[in-house]
């Protein structure tokens, strides 16, 4: 039997914005099927960029990322073995509201891992921190199997569920966090409720991009995020001395390398072996990428975002609703899944302008 949280203000206020919500999702869906089905994708004329430079899995939302050999592609992101990407958040109980690095910038020391314990047939979590001095240890097993349920809410853009992981992990994130927060680790399951979704609104694109809507779990805006190493080459460059930025503080999926710098925004579709993804919208880029994931501490200057408004500003149609949030890097969406390797070929079919 489910165990939920008490209901209070915020639970109730998220209960009945997804009336609404999913109710937009179905709207959406039929207003844009038809569009959808008017071009056979494969049949587009595709042309070779570059190749796969690295893929990235972001098993809890907010942590360390890993870096991986190929991913299986599916409709709500990428998998790795026994890890699928935002498949963890941590979740302030008292609020239902998410935590994340911005808020929490330690968030990002703590490095997941995830593995199969042949002796107890169970999924086992690991969190790791200080170089494996401090960790704990989650059986994802128990958690299915004792059903407790959290509700959340992720930047206000619809509510979603998933089992509560314990005590043990929350004091661990606590302890690491120095908060006093009722803080919980929430894992996702595919049979519980989620009201989030990308959808891509006409104000994003000049083209008839695919609109969705997407599938997302506790991704921020799409199941996939992408970036040319030669984008963050190029920043690099005008950083001029004031630091040179990894490409882990950008947290994307997909790696490409062998392109001009910013090729990315004028992408239309993208294919890489049997996978075809779609390009949604640009990445705005927030606070989170001032912090360096390997310290966890914020850049002195505001870097890079202080440079990325200089020169990474939404222009067009979408400059109202991007306002002084640059974009640096596309969310991405998926069409036919796959599995993907490092040094793939990538594949594009080009947008006449780029939003």
């Amino acid at each position: 039997m489910s165990v939920y949280l008490n209901l209070n203000i915020p639970t109730i206020t998220l209960c009945l914005a997804s009336l609404l919500g999913v109710a937009t999702f179905y709207f959406l869906k039929k207003n844009n099927t038809d569009d959808e089905e008017e071009e056979n994708v494969e049949e587009l004329e595709f042309v070779k960029v570059g190749k796969i430079e690295k893929l990235f899995i972001y098993p809890v939302k907010s942590m360390k990322g890993i870096s991986v050999p190929y991913i299986e592609c599916g409709k709500t992101g990428g998998s790795y073995k026994y890890m699928r990407d935002r498949s963890f958040m941590v979740v302030d109980r008292k609020t239902s509201l998410y935590i994340g690095a911005k808020k929490e910038r330690k968030l990002t020391l703590i490095e997941p891992s995830l593995n199969y314990d042949s002796v107890t047939s169970s999924y086992i979590l690991t969190l790791n921190c200080d170089n494996n001095k401090t960790f704990v240890t989650v059986n994802l097993n128990n958690v299915v199997r004792e059903r407790k349920i959290l509700t959340a809410n992720v930047f206000n853009d619809g509510i979603c569920e998933g089992y509560d992981c314990g005590d043990e992990v929350g004091d661990f994130i606590k302890d690491v966090l120095g908060s006093s927060a009722d803080l919980r680790l929430m894992y996702h399951s595919e049979s519980l409720f989620r009201q989030r979704h990308s959808v891509v609104g006409p104000e994003y694109c000049n083209t008839n991009v695919s609109k969705g809507p997407h599938e997302i779990k506790y991704q921020d805006d799409a199941p996939y995020n992408i970036l040319t190493e030669e984008s963050l080459v190029d920043l690099n460059k005008r950083l001029n001395g004031n630091g040179q930025m990894v490409i882990e503080r950008f947290r994307p999926s997909i790696v490409v390398s062998g392109t001009k710098p910013y090729d990315e925004d004028y992408w239309r579709y993208v294919k890489i072996g049997s996978c075809f993804l779609d390009l949604l919208k640009p990445c705005t880029r927030c606070v989170q990428t001032t912090i360096d994931p390997t310290t966890g501490e914020k850049h002195p200057n505001n870097e890079p975002l202080r440079e990325l408004r200089k020169y990474r500003l939404a222009t067009g149609r979408i400059e109202k609703q991007y306002g002084k949030s640059p974009v640096f890097g596309m969310h991405v969406g998926i069409r036919n899944g796959g599995i993907i390797k490092v040094g793939d070929d990538v594949n594009v079919v080009y947008k006449k302008i780029a939003f």
